[in-house]
């Protein structure tokens, strides 16, 4: 549930398959055309280790409650503990996303995948490079396969909602933003990412890191979540800019993540709408499930079941429900 403001969604109008021969165009007007997004989903060691040690120096205490497979040494856990306030001392409360040197950490890890140590040949900073290869044969020897497996084990089941019910939700979700979603999306799964938001999505290159380890992106809220992620790889960028557009039009400022409380439902209701289709019933949009809207969009609520509503069912035009939006007084007053 993180903010990306690269714009990279293309036009709605550019064709998705500029060499399909007619008879592929006939029956595509008849069946949902195949999601093109890919979802290239990675369980990198480096990528973890990282996200691990930024998690627990994020939360004081925590490497010494952690379930090592095997225990390590008093030897190994001191030098656990010297990465651990390194990450504290170097990058403390710095922006995963927004952080410019964390996040090419982040893009410099993406090359590693199957990287163990070495970490100074990924054009690291020296200090953080040393403290990575220190910390690498601890996590290897103790946690890595445990976690991998955790890892490994989310993405099958990822995979595998994404093969059923990718293709219906891509385009529902393009009309609805009137925006197209990059080709291919890199999806670096870790057990925690250290954020108190969960997820996290940059671009360019597009890249999401989302956390296997936590239970409200398990299950089918794990197909709902990647989607969401995505959004922010560029259609979610759009659909900020043409309310900050409309609102400045209108002699205002936006209203604080009216955008991302649109994102959320739209997201939401797609992913559960395609579900009951094939039978699956029951199922809870994650900002319903986990508080989301109560806690920090509880002013939005009501527009988003009315107003935007209206446009998620193909009712009225994407313009024409963010000025609905932005025309009510209750968003006039919002500041979540």
């Amino acid at each position: 549930m993180t903010i990306c403001r690269f714009a990279l969604a293309l036009p709605l109008a550019a064709s998705l398959h500029a060499g399909a021969t007619a008879g592929a165009a006939e029956v595509a007007a008849t069946t949902p055309p195949a999601a093109t997004l890919r979802f290239e989903f990675h369980s990198a060691f480096l990528m973890n280790l990282h996200h691990f040690l930024v998690d627990a120096a994020r939360h004081p205490g925590r490497i010494d409650t952690v379930s090592w497979s095997v225990p390590p040494t008093a030897a190994e856990l001191a030098t656990m503990h010297e990465a651990v306030a390194f990450y504290a001392s170097s990058f403390g409360n710095r922006d995963l996303l927004f952080d410019d040197e964390l996040r090419d950490i982040k893009h410099a890890l993406a090359h590693a995948d199957d990287a163990r140590q070495r970490a100074g040949g990924l054009g690291l900073p020296a200090a953080l490079a040393a403290v990575l290869d220190r910390a690498a044969p601890i996590y290897a020897r103790c946690l890595w396969t445990s976690q991998d497996r955790v890892n490994r084990d989310w993405i099958v089941r990822v995979q595998g909602l994404q093969a059923r019910y990718g293709a219906q939700i891509q385009p529902r979700l393009e009309r609805i933003f009137e925006a197209r979603f990059p080709p291919s999306i890199r999806d670096d799964v870790v057990v925690t990412t250290g954020t108190f938001t969960g997820a996290y999505t940059d671009a360019p290159p597009p890249q999401t890191v989302v956390p296997s380890g936590w239970d409200e992106y398990g299950g089918l809220a794990s197909l709902e979540m990647i989607w969401h992620e995505a959004a922010h790889a560029g259609p979610g960028d759009q659909l900020e800019a043409l309310i900050e557009s409309e609102a400045h039009a209108m002699g205002r400022e936006p209203p604080a993540n009216l955008w991302h409380a649109a994102l959320f439902e739209a997201v939401g209701v797609t992913v559960s709408d395609v579900l009951a289709r094939d039978g699956v019933t029951g199922y809870m949009e994650y900002a319903d499930k986990n508080g989301v809207y109560k806690r920090v969009l509880s002013s939005y609520v009501p527009l988003l079941r009315s107003d935007w509503a209206a446009w998620l069912a193909g009712r009225g035009s994407l313009k024409g429900a963010v000025d609905a939006m932005l025309s009510t007084p209750r968003v006039a007053a919002a500041a979540p």
